[in-house]
């Protein structure tokens, strides 16, 4: 039997959200990650020896553009993605031009000298024990291009396709059927607003899900060896097919890739969708051993959710998420709705309906259940 509180929502999916809200970029790192951003790019703007004569155009990308940010274990830090997009041919300059000058601008503030750390593709500055903002400088690719760009590679000393705000386009496009067109005229982009959780779409819920358990079974492994949350967000993407529950998602989508996983021996291509030539799934094929943890994860994942949805009672709901997500954010979910349900029981809004599932709809025919204390009630009743 499945219980509904809120019209809708079961609890194993509310568990689900509120299991989010605990992983979302809290309103305070978000509020100094924007002032920083803000002040990076007008720093940029203001350096004689390149940028200043240069159309620059800085720009959110990733989970922090879609929605989709996690909280890290502890000792980590949130990863912040930008592009600064520079209006100029890359076919006259060396791949390495943009990487080198966004690093020497950076290293003469004071404020960020001590923080930049140079990366295979981007410049990062670290903000211990709040956020790394990660800087990937780019090109378009050409003056037709439209959304198309051109990034530099250190390893390869090479520019590579990429497409970040196609990317946000088609991810969007899984559950918007509309959407108001990016503001290019701005040389620097207003950061997406914040949503209050109940808006936050159940695609975006379920990559957070999905990326915070990678992160857990990952977590005595080499950091090395984790699946990209690009990988994560694109798959969760392809097999996503617009349900309203985030349980009901996740688990076709985790059939879809499992399906996928014994179908493929060897790695299978995952491209940007926006722009096939963009691989995510390359170092694969060059590390295969990559490859053979992301399956591991994956059924390790796909057996853990298929028991999650076997069980009966909280309790035994309890041990699973625990083991999915860790324990300290699942036993705060469990004992913050079981006071939810507690209050609608005291205020007489929780009713079962003629087919035995509990919710708060009043258009459906319904009674109500007697005020009690003991949140196992609900529970015990999927034995009856």
């Amino acid at each position: 039997m499945t219980y509904l509180i809120d019209n809708e929502i079961s609890l194993l999916d509310d568990l689900l959200n509120r299991i989010a809200i605990k992983l979302q970029l809290d309103q305070t790192r978000r509020d100094k990650a924007e002032l920083s951003y803000s002040a990076v790019s007008k720093f940029l703007e203001n350096d004689e020896k390149f940028f200043s004569n240069l159309d620059i155009n800085i720009y959110s990308q990733g989970s922090y553009r879609l929605g989709t940010t996690v909280k890290p274990k502890s000792g980590d830090e949130y990863d912040l993605d930008f592009v600064l997009e520079v209006n100029l041919d890359y076919k006259k300059y060396n791949p390495l031009i943009l990487l080198d000058n966004l690093e020497r601008r950076l290293r003469e503030s004071e404020i960020y000298a001590d923080k930049v750390e140079r990366k295979k593709r981007c410049v990062g500055i670290n903000y211990k024990n709040d956020f790394h903002l990660d800087i990937i400088p780019a090109t378009p690719k050409s003056y037709f291009s439209g959304d198309d760009i051109k990034i530099s590679d250190r390893r390869l000393i090479s520019w590579l396709d990429s497409s970040p705000k196609g990317y946000v386009r088609w991810f969007e496009s899984k559950y918007i059927e509309k959407r108001l067109l990016l503001e290019k005229a701005a040389a620097i982009e207003k950061l997406p607003d914040r949503k209050p959780y109940e808006f936050i779409q159940p695609l975006q819920r379920v990559v957070q899900l999905f990326k915070r358990n990678r992160d857990i079974y990952f977590e005595n492994e080499n950091k090395d060896f984790k699946t990209r949350s690009i990988i994560l967000t694109t798959l969760a993407g392809h097999y996503y097919k617009y349900e309203n529950s985030e349980n009901i998602a996740l688990s076709n989508i985790l059939s879809g890739i499992y399906r996928k996983v014994l179908e493929s021996s060897t790695p299978f291509e995952i491209t940007n969708p926006a722009n096939p030539n963009e691989k995510f799934s390359d170092l694969w094929v060059e590390k295969p051993h990559l490859y053979a943890h992301f399956k591991s994860f994956i059924k390790d994942f796909y057996f853990k959710w298929k028991k999650l949805n076997e069980q009966v009672g909280i309790d035994k709901i309890g041990m699973i998420l625990k083991e999915l997500f860790g324990e300290s954010v699942s036993r705060e979910v469990i004992s913050e709705q079981a006071e939810y349900v507690n209050e609608l029981r005291k205020k007489g809004l929780l009713k079962t309906t003629t087919l035995g599932t509990i919710t708060t709809a009043s258009e459906i025919k319904s009674h109500s259940i007697p005020t009690n204390t003991n949140y196992g009630e609900i529970s015990k009743a999927e034995n009856n």
